[in-house]
């Protein structure tokens, strides 16, 4: 079998970032991968700044350079990729890799022997750790609770040492940062959703892939650090973080909708709950977004 990975790395207005990821990518994978990245319609000039990088750089030589017409949000930008290495390239599998990581190590070849050592592999993900405190965890996956709408990143802020391997036997979710995937998923269970501009993408296809008999698995031998939160810029008292939150809100609302229509009164619950908590610790901008969310105005003030 083909061990050929498109490795898809969708820029937005951050090219320093993304050329910190290629450039590791470059260094440190040696098996056969053909990397493709996808400027999402960058406002700023990430486009130029990465032509010139492929121009001027001579490991950028076989980097494929595309761009989309218009930001249609994460998964829309990272389909553009997916569907450009279909069409040119005979892949085996798809590595979806955002471009605020960086790799010190092959982290894909472990993939690709964690998802053929289980037949039921559906989506593989790697070991996140932070890109500022390299030996804590960001997530090695994701818990998710229907009945209460919570979410946990398994092993948070533990030390690498501190990690219960047993853990990984219960993931419900790959965190979205590092998506590893074959073309036979692909084809059975579809490409990312696009109805999610930004957010719950990567919980809506691991649903999809419960349903459709596969399973998610964890892969602690490939290893990437994450910068979290770079690419969308979520600090908490930013008018970016309403507008993040914003995405989170209302897709949480789509995923019940989707998937869990008898238990639509969660998300509502936990929208409000969260507000309120916000509106009392901040300001009443936040009360503005319960608003916009649950009467579902349409936001157009998604921060560039």
């Amino acid at each position: 079998m083909s061990n050929l990975t498109s490795i898809i790395v969708l820029n937005f207005n951050g090219f320093e970032d993304t050329i910190e990821c290629v450039d590791s990518l470059i260094e440190h994978i040696k098996i056969g991968f053909e990397l493709i990245v996808v400027d999402n319609c960058s406002v700023n000039d990430s486009w130029n700044q990465l032509r010139k990088q492929k121009e001027q750089n001579s490991n950028w030589t076989k980097i494929h350079l595309v761009q989309t017409t218009e930001n249609r949000g994460f998964s829309a930008g990272n389909n553009f990729g997916v569907k450009y290495a279909k069409k040119h390239f005979n892949s085996a599998y798809f590595w979806l890799l955002n471009n605020d990581t960086v790799i010190k190590s092959d982290a894909l070849s472990p993939l690709i022997k964690t998802f053929r050592s289980n037949l039921k592999s559906g989506i593989v993900g790697s070991k996140l750790m932070f890109y500022d405190k390299p030996d804590v965890v960001q997530a090695i996956g994701g818990r998710f609770n229907k009945y209460t709408g919570k979410f946990n990143q398994i092993g948070f802020g533990k030390l690498e040492g501190e990690l219960n391997l047993e853990e990984k036997h219960s993931i419900d979710y790959v965190v979205g940062a590092s998506l590893f995937v074959s073309m036979q998923f692909i084809e059975t269970v579809g490409l990312l959703s696009e109805d999610y501009f930004l957010y719950f993408e990567e919980v809506d296809w691991s649903i999809r892939s419960h349903k459709n008999g596969y399973e998610t698995l964890s892969c602690l031998e490939s290893v990437v650090y994450h910068k979290q939160g770079k690419s969308t810029k979520n600090n908490v008292r930013s008018k970016r973080n309403i507008n993040m939150m914003y995405f989170q809100f209302k897709n949480l609302i789509l995923i019940y909708k989707k998937y869990y229509p008898h238990l639509f009164f969660v998300p509502y619950f936990v929208i409000t709950y969260r507000s309120v908590k916000l509106m009392v610790k901040q300001d009443l901008s936040y009360l503005n977004l319960w608003l916009q969310v649950i009467f579902k105005k349409r936001r157009e003030s998604f921060v560039k």
